[in-house]
């Protein structure tokens, strides 16, 4: 599991500074890569109505979308 520290230092690398609405989001993805996952573009923004992120990684694209009581990851 990717720790928080490492997810927000590569964030930090792209000069991403990702909103507070966000967080549960940037969060998720302690649980969604993998140990050598490299984040490479980020973008954050509304889907279908909540905040949500995209997330480019060196092996996959992610669309993290937590809800409170439901995630989904695509």
């Amino acid at each position: 599991m990717v720790s928080y520290q490492e997810i927000a230092k590569q964030l930090q690398k792209l000069g991403v500074n990702p909103h507070r609405l966000f967080r549960a989001e940037v969060e998720e993805l302690q649980e969604v890569l993998h140990d050598d996952e490299q984040i490479k573009g980020f973008m954050s923004g509304r889907y279908q109505g909540d905040p949500a992120i995209v997330v480019a990684t060196n092996e996959r694209i992610l669309l993290v979308d937590k809800k409170p009581l439901h995630i989904s990851v695509q």
